[in-house]
């Protein structure tokens, strides 16, 4: 997998962290009024004192433009500022049994599907045996790739972020939050471009948040 690709959200991370590995500008995925579009975007870190929250301070990560990027990412080759297609934007909890597709223009057919065993405890939704499969279907290839599995997890925990195509090959990347529960985040971005031709994806980048 690429290793200098980078996944960041613009939001308070907990406690001091260190970003050094950002450059001072990335690339911001925005969401306008005519579509989607990757921008060049200043970034900024701060370190930012919090008297009252659980945690003496926090890192905020933030950018020089007038609303937030839905992420920032660097270090993917040959790809620059300008419109990208999207399939999703949103946050997708897939029981097992469910489908959901994942069109792009006329390039291909997509859809993630999830397996597992439910069962209710203490008035709550668990998963057993969790798995996330992603399916695709281009002119010359059709696959299905096993992308997450969790011994565990509960209905609070992977959701689907965004699909769309943001290293513009034509094939469909994803970023997961394949967090197993409700505290912290861990956000995963996988790419096509990188993919052998044993898989669709590849994981490129994650990038792990906590909670209090």
């Amino acid at each position: 997998a690429p290793s200098r690709v980078h996944l960041v959200k613009t939001q308070d991370y907990g406690g001091e962290r260190s970003f050094a590995y950002l450059n001072d500008v990335m690339l911001g995925l925005y969401h306008t009024d005519t579509g989607w579009e990757l921008r060049q975007s200043e970034v900024m870190v701060d370190t930012i004192a919090t008297p009252r929250g659980c945690m003496p301070q926090v890192t905020r990560v933030s950018v020089n433009q007038p609303e937030d990027p839905v992420f920032l990412i660097q270090g993917i080759e040959h790809v620059g500022p300008g419109p990208i297609e999207v399939a999703f934007f949103g946050h997708l909890f897939l029981y097992p049994g469910q489908r959901h597709g994942l069109p792009l223009d006329g390039r291909g057919v997509y859809s993630i599907s999830a397996y597992g065993t439910a069962f209710e405890d203490n008035n709550e939704t668990l998963v057993a045996n969790y798995q996330l499969q992603l399916y695709g279907r281009t002119i010359n290839q059709e696959m299905r790739q096993v992308i997450a599995t969790f011994r565990l997890a509960t209905a609070a925990g992977p959701h689907l972020l965004w699909a769309g195509d943001i290293d513009r090959d034509g094939r469909l990347d994803l970023v997961y939050d394949l967090s197993e529960d409700y505290v912290g985040s861990r956000y995963t971005l996988f790419l096509s471009s990188p993919a052998g031709s044993d898989s669709l994806v590849v994981k490129a980048a994650a990038l792990r948040t906590s909670g209090c």
